[in-house]
């Protein structure tokens, strides 16, 4: 259930994101694009790796990948969007 959760967020975000770039509202650096695709990688590792550890019984083991991969993945989006603006 939260793949399809993610896939829908993610299809959304990517008709948003192909929408503003036809209309030619936003520009995005090719520096950028390499960014926002390593985030989105890690945004899925950080999100298999917490629900995995979760439903094997594991919170601890959750929080520390959320602590650990989540923060830096966290940043460098933050980073990507600050690119972007």
């Amino acid at each position: 259930m939260y793949w399809f959760i993610y896939g829908l967020i993610i299809g959304a975000g990517s008709m948003r994101l192909g929408t503003l770039i036809l209309e030619g509202s936003i520009t995005i650096p090719w520096y950028a694009w390499v960014t926002g695709i390593i985030t989105f990688l890690l945004l899925t590792l950080v999100l298999q790796t917490f629900f995995a550890s979760y439903e094997e019984r594991e919170p601890k083991a959750a929080r520390m990948a959320l602590i650990f991969l989540g923060v830096p993945t966290l940043v460098l989006g933050v980073i990507t969007v600050g690119a972007v603006s």
